[in-house]
């Protein structure tokens, strides 16, 4: 069976795209805004963690926020102040600056809806693990008072962890497939159409499709019947897209509509959601071997309250890093191995209006990839507001110039 239709999502994917659609109505949803968010805390008390997307149209945001102000986060205000959801809260993070001030928009004008807000370090050592182990202890109390099953014992943290880890291995070998794949079975646009699914579904739900769906493709990638597609060959070159939050199918689609296909991605709802396991001697993504939390010789021996948090906290402090970290060259040291070892020959960077993690790091970026005789393409994304027929221009006109 050769799965080439432009329908793989609607097939594989049904209860998914249904749970997506119910979930922010059900009343055991708690959404959250930020990858630095352990889901494994969130799920642990029996609810479903979703990703708040955020509305398109921000007309009524722009009452209250100012018009040169991060789009991402005038959407997520428009879909929730509208929007009568049933969700028991929202997590928030300090992330950035603008994500202060939205959760202070929620203390003043939402407080019906209890809120919380997680503060994160920008370092990963050994103090700034305990300091993140410390809060993430006050996030589940908090998570408790939210919960149907408010006796959160380790080994419900234990289970949470154990399906975070499956849906993200899920989701590399979803992503090791997508890119080995020379028959384009999957297109960029439905490749980040998953990825979205995996953040905004429910997961008991999304794992079992996803594990059917890869199996299926796996099986016809092995079968006698598959060719080469030497045309799709010939005409695409490896391309690296690197940015913040692009959650927008509309952005994704002119990649597909234009025969593109984008072959690594260091995002919010890429490599940074997934590209790292929890495990008791905490190897992740970014190898910092000589500096891991080792609790115990087997995974998960010491499974005290306490020590589930640390390895959380660690686990996803030295995760593949966002630019709000301090460690801006081991940042860019991880994209010019992925350029390396990818054979990437282009890199496209995305970013939000008025990002300005993305736009203090975009500079020392450019320089690297000058060093390294690879072209860029620096792209404004309004999330939903763009003109897609002027990023569609740029886009192709960049490509064109490859070969």
């Amino acid at each position: 069976m050769q799965i080439k239709n432009s329908k793989i999502i609607n097939k594989f994917f049904q209860k998914s795209l249904q749970a997506k659609n119910d979930i922010q109505n059900k009343n055991n949803s708690i959404g959250y805004l930020c990858t630095y968010i352990p889901e494994e805390i969130l799920i642990s008390g029996g609810l479903n963690a979703i990703r708040i997307r955020g509305d398109k149209e921000s007309s009524l945001a722009d009452g209250y926020l100012p018009i040169n102000f991060c789009p991402y986060i005038k959407a997520v205000w428009e879909e929730v102040y509208k929007k009568s959801y049933s969700l028991k809260s929202i997590i928030f993070a300090t992330s950035c600056d603008g994500m202060k001030r939205l959760y202070d928009l929620f203390l003043n004008y939402k407080k019906e809806n209890p809120s919380f807000m997680l503060d994160v370090p920008k370092n990963y050592d050994e103090n700034s693990v305990e300091f993140f182990a410390g809060r993430l202890k006050k996030m589940l109390e908090f998570v408790k008072t939210i919960s149907p099953n408010r006796e959160i014992g380790n080994n419900d943290l234990v289970r949470s962890i154990e399906i975070m880890n499956k849906k993200r291995k899920l989701l590399s070998d979803l992503t090791g497939i997508y890119e080995s794949d020379l028959n384009n079975f999957i297109s960029t646009s439905q490749y980040f159409n998953i990825l979205d699914l995996a953040v905004s579904s429910e997961n008991k739900t999304f794992i079992s499709e996803l594990e059917f769906f890869l199996k299926n493709i796996q099986k016809d990638l092995k079968s006698n019947h598959t060719s080469v597609n030497e045309d799709f060959i010939k005409n695409n070159c490896n391309i690296m897209v690197v940015g913040n939050y692009i959650n927008d199918e509309n952005f994704w689609d002119i990649f597909t509509d234009s025969g593109i296909k984008v072959v690594s991605g260091d995002l919010c709802i890429s490599s940074r959601y997934f590209d790292f396991q929890i495990e008791s001697n905490n190897i992740n993504a970014n190898k910092h071997k000589e500096e891991c939390l080792k609790l115990s010789d087997s995974k998960y021996d010491d499974t005290s309250m306490d020590n589930l948090l640390k390895l959380i906290a660690a686990s996803y402090l030295r995760k593949p890093f966002c630019f709000r970290m301090t460690s801006l060259n081991e940042k860019l040291k991880s994209i010019k191995d992925k350029i390396n070892t990818g054979n990437i020959r282009a890199v496209i960077f995305t970013s939000l209006k008025f990002c300005d993690n993305t736009l203090y790091f975009y500079p020392e970026l450019k320089k690297e990839l000058v060093k390294l005789n690879i072209p860029s393409l620096y792209l404004d994304i309004e999330y939903g507001k763009s003109s897609y027929g002027q990023l569609r221009t740029r886009i192709e006109a960049f490509y064109e110039m490859l070969f």
